[in-house]
């Protein structure tokens, strides 16, 4: 559903089916799902790059038939700095862009996502200018070769820097087809100040995943509080500012996708894992249309 221009979807793999699927049956399900929820986008996360031509140009077909716009997802291990596990990524990078084009996809997103501690902004053995510096050459290779499938690369804040930070790398790259996708939520892992975040990050986003966390009680003594995942609304982000930050900022302004995400929800021994993600996405998604209009 498009609300002044501004289209809401979701994470597909955060509605996941009931049952284990194909990569095509996958992508089939994710735009069926999107379809019937009445979105306007959709975030695949696993593309079936092994698929026939056909096959793909078939599900581009569902999605433009079903009205759902498609974002596309690369391996994590495009960003890595290790030189002999990026090189051993480019192939299948190349083969995800490939089948994104088409997918009928505009936009391939990822993030450097090493998200151990020696590899994150805390990483005591690599100064940081100098981390910084070593990312930006693998996001402006990644961005040059989405460039040749004619795509736009989001790089997205990925619990490992600031927003600052992300805009740092992006104006090295300094690329036009290299923008941000901005995670409401990834703030908070890196100690962040989300509000901080937004305001650097809203002029470069071109992509984007709406998710709500909550300071929560830490059970372990020492430090007081934790954060978990929750529905969109029901958290600690405040959605509306946001989305006017995003509107007032971004690139894309009404145009850009809201895309909705279900982050690290709590633990629960007694529900369905799927379907608990589920029942998330549909109450996160009903909160944005409310939001929205």
């Amino acid at each position: 559903m498009t609300h002044d221009g501004m289209r809401i979807g979701m994470l597909g793999i955060h509605y996941p089916s009931p049952h284990r699927l194909s990569g095509v049956a996958e992508a089939e399900w994710e735009i069926g799902q999107a379809a019937a929820l009445g979105l306007r986008a959709l975030h695949h996360y696993r593309p079936p790059v092994d698929a026939p031509p056909e096959e793909l140009d078939r599900l581009g077909q569902m999605a433009r038939d079903a009205g759902v716009e498609l974002e596309c997802e690369l391996p994590w291990d495009v960003f890595t700095l290790d030189p002999s596990a990026a090189a051993a990524t480019r192939g299948k990078t190349a083969g995800v862009m490939a089948a994104a084009k088409r997918l009928g996809a505009d936009i391939v997103r990822g993030g450097y996502g090493c998200i151990t501690l020696d590899t994150t902004r805390y990483a005591r053995h690599r100064p940081l200018g100098r981390h910084l510096a070593d990312i930006a050459k693998t996001v402006g290779e990644t961005a040059r070769l989405a460039a040749d499938h004619g795509l736009l690369l989001a790089v997205e804040n990925h619990c490992d820097f600031s927003g600052a930070e992300i805009v740092r790398i992006l104006e090295t790259v300094d690329l036009p087809n290299a923008g941000a996708a901005l995670d409401t939520g990834n703030s908070f892992p890196v100690f962040c100040d989300w509000r901080a975040d937004i305001e650097a990050m809203a002029p470069w986003a071109i992509a984007t995943h709406f998710k709500d966390m909550r300071v929560v009680p830490n059970p372990h003594a020492g430090v007081p509080f934790t954060v978990e995942g929750c529905v969109l609304g029901e958290g600690d982000i405040d959605v509306p500012w946001i989305i006017e930050q995003l509107r007032a900022h971004s690139p894309r302004g009404d145009a850009l996708r809201l895309i909705v995400e279900i982050g690290w929800p709590p633990d629960d021994p007694d529900r369905d894992t799927g379907e608990q993600m589920r029942e998330m996405m549909r109450a996160s998604l009903d909160y944005l249309r409310a939001t929205l209009s």
